[in-house]
C-alpha cells in the first residue's frame, strides 16, 4: 500500500487527543491574593484563551481539506490555519508555563507543567508531519502515543487543580453542630451526662473538615465557673460525643463548643441545656 494511501491518518489520529478540559473557577476569591491572582490567571489563560484556540484547532481537524492532496492548494491553506492555530495554543501554553504558582497550588501547579510539555511535545511532532509533501504511515502511533500523554495529564492536572482550588478557598467554620444529651449510670460518679454532637443544615463536621472540638460546659448557671476542655476527632472523623462526668441527678447543666479544622476555631456555639432526671 503506498504511502499517499495514509494522507488521512495523522488528522484522524489527532481528533482523539482530548480537547481541553474547561479548568474549574470559584466563585469567590481565594483566601490568599497570590492564589486568586493564581486562579485567575489560570481562568484568562487557559480557559479564555487556550480553550478556544484549541476547541478551534480540533474543528480544523475534521475539516475535509486536512485529508486532500498535500501539494493542493486547499490543503496548503488549510495547514496554513492548523498552523495558525496551533502558535495560538503555543502562546496560550507559553502564558501559563510562565505564571507563578499561587502558594496553595502546589500541588496542582507541577503537573500543569507536565501537562504543557506534553501538549507542546505533540504540537511540535504534528507541524513536522503537516509540512511534508505525503502522509507518513509511521507518524502514526508516535502521534497518537502524543495524543494518549495529552489526555493522561489532561485529566491528572484538573484533578489535582480542582483539590487545590477547594483548598485555596477553604476557610473555618462558621457554624456549629447540634447538641443532644442522653445521661448514663456511671458505677464510679453515679451518673454521667453524654453530649452527642451533630450535623445540621449549616453544619457539616465532613465537609468543614473538621480536626477537634474546644467546649465548656457549666454547672447551675452559665454565670458558674466554666469547665473547659477539648476533644480531638479520631481517624475516621466520627467521634462526636463528649461525656461529662461528675453530674448528678437534679443537676441543670449548660455546654457550648466551638469546631475547629486546619485554617483555624470557629464561633462559640448558643449554650444549650439539660436537666438530668431520676
Amino acid at each position: 500500500m503506498s504511502t499517499q494511501k495514509y494522507k488521512g491518518i495523522i488528522t484522524a489520529l489527532s481528533i482523539s487527543l482530548i480537547l481541553g478540559i474547561t479548568a474549574p473557577q470559584s466563585a469567590i476569591a481565594d483566601n490568599l491574593p497570590a492564589d486568586t491572582t493564581y486562579s485567575d490567571s489560570i481562568n484568562k489563560f487557559y480557559n479564555l484563551e487556550f480553550i478556544p484556540a484549541d476547541e478551534k484547532y480540533g474543528a480544523l481537524l475534521t475539516e475535509p481539506a486536512g485529508t486532500s492532496n498535500r501539494t493542493g492548494a486547499k490543503y496548503k491553506s488549510w495547514v496554513k490555519k492548523a498552523n495558525a492555530s496551533m502558535s495560538k495554543i503555543s502562546t496560550a501554553l507559553a502564558k501559563l508555563t510562565a505564571l507563578p504558582a499561587g502558594p496553595s497550588y502546589s500541588k496542582s501547579d507541577p503537573q500543569l507543567k507536565i501537562y504543557i510539555d506534553a501538549y507542546s511535545k505533540y504540537l511540535s511532532v504534528v507541524k513536522k508531519s503537516f509540512a511534508k509533501k505525503k502522509a507518513v504511515k509511521s507518524d502514526q502511533p508516535i502521534i497518537q502515543t502524543l495524543a494518549d500523554a495529552i489526555a493522561k495529564e489532561g485529566d491528572a492536572w484538573i484533578a489535582l487543580y480542582t483539590e487545590d482550588l477547594a483548598a485555596s478557598n477553604f476557610s473555618a467554620p462558621t457554624t456549629t453542630p447540634s447538641v443532644t444529651f442522653t445521661a448514663s449510670n456511671d458505677s464510679t460518679d453515679g451518673v454521667s451526662l453524654i453530649a452527642t454532637l451533630a450535623n445540621n443544615s449549616s453544619f457539616d463536621q465532613q465537609a468543614l473538615r473538621i480536626t477537634s472540638y474546644e467546649y465548656e460546659w457549666y454547672v447551675g448557671s452559665t454565670t458558674s465557673t466554666a469547665i473547659a476542655d477539648s476533644v480531638v476527632l479520631n481517624a475516621s472523623g466520627v467521634n462526636l460525643t463528649l461525656t461529662l462526668t461528675g453530674t448528678v441527678v437534679g443537676g441543670l447543666y449548660f455546654l457550648r463548643v466551638k469546631a475547629i479544622n486546619s485554617v483555624g476555631a470557629g464561633p462559640w456555639s448558643t449554650f444549650f441545656q439539660t436537666t438530668i432526671t431520676g
